[in-house]
């Protein structure tokens, strides 16, 4: 008896982590595709706690209680910048979870300012885009900026952490030389998108978002009429709808221009898969 109380002790102990415990470290992040970078460096050393829940939108999540009951599990939370859910949700979550280091993940970043917002009837400021994820030149910074936030998580894990970053920064910066690429010969650089989340996207390689939706209200009816007008005028006949939002709008200006809607999903955790389904669709040409 004494003996078979001995050897699951030994297995006990096999089984628990240097921590004291069994569990892997856990790592917050703001929106999906954050889960893309920390899992590529990190691989399965963590895991990834997703605060904005995918087909949910930044701009108007509520975090649920039992998730707040999670966070106190985590070691680590990294932040997207300036993410509506995140500037709204930041102190309450850290004042919550005293022992939950926050690291900033939009360090170096160029931001976009969004200046004048054009309703069709008025005008007014705008703030920052806050959708720096859609880059892949902003995501080599992402990518930096997490590789730098998981070695203070896991120190001890350098060289895999390391190895593993360089492998992702490479294969990023060869996904933005695909998507140029891809860009080359497109026949305009204006593109109808009904919310305006891709505008890093667009800054990369030369092109326009046209927006339907400004500030997540619906067009007034003199925008839309500007939007139908330049729409044919251009010959521009594909609107990009986001995967969290509803697509009748788009589906009726579409008909008014002789087009179609495409879904795209930039908050997917298949990040680089994303951005070339989204690049693919821009370069698409009517049929």
């Amino acid at each position: 008896m004494h003996r078979l109380l001995y050897i699951l002790l030994l297995m006990s102990v096999a089984c628990t982590s240097p921590n004291g415990d069994n569990t892997k470290t856990t790592v917050a992040v703001t929106v999906p595709p954050q889960k893309y970078f920390v899992e590529q460096i990190a691989g399965d050393l963590v895991d990834v706690m997703i605060l904005v829940e995918p087909g949910s939108s930044p701009e108007t999540y509520v975090l649920r209680p039992s998730q707040m009951f999670q966070l106190s599990d985590a070691s680590a939370w990294l932040g997207i910048g300036k993410a509506e859910f995140e500037l709204a949700w930041k102190s309450k979550i850290l004042d919550s979870n005293p022992n939950l280091d926050f690291y900033d993940t939009s360090e170096g970043v160029d931001w976009i300012s969004q200046g004048e917002i054009d309703h069709g009837d008025h005008k007014h400021a705008a703030g920052i885009d806050p959708h720096i994820w859609t880059s892949a030149v902003e995501g080599q910074k992402i990518a930096k900026n997490t590789y730098e936030a998981l070695l203070k998580i896991l120190p001890e894990e350098k060289e895999v952490l390391e190895k593993n970053y360089k492998v992702l920064l490479g294969s990023i910066i060869a996904l933005h030389n695909e998507l140029s690429n891809t860009l080359l010969d497109i026949d305009s650089k204006k593109f109808l998108i009904f919310h305006p989340s891709i505008g890093y996207l667009a800054r990369d390689y030369g092109l326009e978002q046209v927006a339907m939706e400004i500030e997540g209200k619906e067009p007034s009816l003199r925008y839309m009429k500007r939007f139908i007008d330049m729409a044919k005028a251009e010959g521009l006949q594909n609107i990009l709808v986001q995967k969290e939002f509803n697509k009748n709008t788009a589906e009726l200006l579409a008909k008014e221009i002789g087009g179609t809607t495409t879904e795209i999903n930039p908050l997917s955790e298949d990040w680089d898969k994303e951005l070339r389904r989204i690049v693919d669709a821009i370069a698409s040409k009517p049929e």
